[in-house]
């Protein structure tokens, strides 16, 4: 008695129908349906199911490396193709694969440098929550901007915004500062800081406690470069260094500034002193 339901194993079609390319897919299905129907009809569903899986699972990596030895020949015979056309007209080639290069050196030093300039500041733990104050001013008729402000500014926010957790006040000297420390001497720039610089910001601390490195009065925390230049391989923390006119300040971390960051402290004069604990109540 002839099979009402004359449609191969889903599945096994499927599985065959991954393996065949466009061209051929319709073609060989066909085939594989058409023989499927002939066993179903003489042996039934069990046998003709059984004879299609076994000749999907056979067929699938004979498909397969035909597929990839064909690939194999096609990009064989494109590559002799290129290399021909390429030896035929040498100027052409020439500009065409120059300006390519070009274009891709200009590509990825782009990307570089937006990559580069979108990095700043990126590297502290709270970059998204940080913020700068500035000032606007007038002067002459016109508006200009500066990050001087009030030394009360600070408390205030935190009083009247709930939304400031914490705030930081850097005032730089103007004036370079005799520094001596034991029979040595040298003039460099420093600035002040409250104890929250460390916490606010995630500069790295090669040595000292970032918790408790500004807690305390006369605490001062130097770059890297400084502590380099003047106390060589000595570890200077715990030495006391003696400003002019100020008295003397205990040395309790070495920081450093990463390049992408836009406090300069490690750069041309400013690559002394950073921090001076700045502990005043207004």
């Amino acid at each position: 008695m002839p099979q009402t339901n004359k449609k191969p194993p889903r599945i096994a079609e499927w599985l065959l129908s991954r393996t065949l390319g466009k061209n051929d897919r319709d073609i060989v299905l066909g085939d594989f349906e058409e023989f499927y129907i002939e066993f179903l009809n003489e042996s039934g569903a069990v046998k003709a199911s059984t004879w299609y899986w076994m000749q999907t699972i056979k067929s699938i990596p004979a498909i397969i490396n035909n597929t990839l030895y064909w690939n194999a020949v096609m990009f064989k015979n494109y590559f002799k193709i290129t290399v021909r056309n390429l030896l035929k007209y040498k100027v052409f080639a020439f500009i065409n694969i120059s300006g390519l290069a070009v274009g891709m050196a200009c590509c990825i030093v782009i990307f570089l440098f937006v990559q580069d300039e979108l990095s700043w500041d990126k590297f502290h733990e709270n970059a998204d929550q940080i913020y700068r104050i500035n000032r606007e001013y007038s002067r002459t008729g016109e508006l200009g901007r500066t990050t001087i402000a009030n030394y009360t500014l600070a408390t205030n926010l935190i009083e009247e915004f709930p939304e400031v957790i914490n705030t930081v006040r850097i005032c730089r000297e103007l004036r370079r500062k005799k520094i001596s420390y034991g029979d040595n001497q040298f003039d460099e720039r420093t600035y002040f800081a409250d104890p929250s610089f460390l916490t606010v910001f995630s500069f790295p601390l090669i040595k000292g406690d970032r918790n408790t490195a500004l807690n305390e009065p006369n605490s001062i925390v130097i770059t890297e470069d400084f502590a380099r230049k003047y106390f060589g391989s000595e570890d200077p923390v715990g030495k006391i260094l003696t400003i002019r006119g100020e008295g003397d300040y205990t040395i309790t971390g070495i920081i450093s500034f990463p390049r992408n960051s836009h406090f300069r402290f490690n750069i041309g004069e400013d690559c002394g002193f950073v921090i001076v604990s700045f502990l005043i109540n207004f």
